[in-house]
């Protein structure tokens, strides 16, 4: 069912509409700019780059996260911002986080690698602050302490929209569709879900594009089995895989497993 239009019949779906930022905290909806879905995040980077240009004074930057996305684009920011020679006043940039440390499951060398970069590129870390609410000009957490700021870039963990629980497919306790082996709705076989709005119940992996990316030719060659009554493929999750972290200009640090390495792209 659409909002703006008949709704439409199928015969076999395929639900790969990804997470939704979450706005459960009062303000963010109103003062903040999420980062996720990307394109609209760089229509805004682009608008407030015109801003610091304008501006009379150093402008209080804050992103709010902690985990790799928030990460890759501070330091990314941070790094157009100190290599723009045309800014007349720095921007002082804040990464957020509520966790003891940033880039929580990743190794020790490559949070201390991540770690040194902001320092670098003058980015404030700020642990263990659980932002309850965001206002115009700073945001707070539970005991009132405030947080000044002038731009305020959202992060968080994506959630789960709320629609697939309402239709009546069997989803986990945060609302993503639960998935059986071979990619099916556990209630609705004529139903297939993959990447972050999935949930794999017998294989839980975390919200990450590098299984998408697998999931998608067994999704096709299912989605053609199914129509041809043939039996369907099982997508096993890979149990490692490289992960790479965007350092700021042409560098980069990542790991794979146990290994983790730091140097230029």
């Amino acid at each position: 069912s659409l909002s703006d239009r008949p709704d439409i019949e199928y015969d076999l779906l395929s639900i790969n509409t990804g997470s939704t930022p979450q706005y459960t905290v009062p303000g963010v909806a109103e003062f903040t700019i999420p980062i996720k879905p990307i394109s609209g995040f760089w229509q805004n980077w682009q608008a407030l780059q015109k801003t610091l240009l304008e501006a009379g004074k150093s402008q209080q930057i804050l992103v709010v996260g902690g985990g790799a996305g928030s990460v890759e684009s501070i330091l990314a920011m941070a790094w157009a911002c100190r290599n723009n020679k045309a800014l007349t006043h720095q921007p002082d940039f804040h990464l957020v986080t509520q966790a003891e440390d940033i880039l929580p499951g990743y190794p020790a060398k490559v949070r201390k690698d991540t770690i040194s970069s902001c320092l670098e590129l003058g980015i404030t870390l700020h642990k263990r602050f659980h932002v309850s609410e965001v206002h115009a000009d700073k945001v707070t957490d539970a005991n009132g302490k405030p947080l000044e700021s002038d731009h305020v870039f959202w992060c968080v963990q994506a959630g789960a929209p709320q629609w697939p629980t309402q239709s009546g497919l069997a989803c986990n306790e945060e609302g993503f569709i639960n998935i059986n082996q071979t990619l099916q709705s556990t209630s609705h076989e004529t139903v297939f879900a993959v990447g972050d709005i999935a949930h794999m119940e017998e294989n839980p992996r975390p919200k990450a594009g590098v299984y998408a990316v697998r999931q998608a030719p067994v999704l096709f060659e299912n989605i053609c089995n199914q129509l041809l009554q043939v039996p369907l493929k099982t997508y096993t999750p890979q149990g490692k895989f490289l992960s790479l972290l965007a350092l700021g200009g042409k560098r980069a640090t990542g790991n794979r497993g146990w290994l983790a390495v730091t140097g230029k792209i």
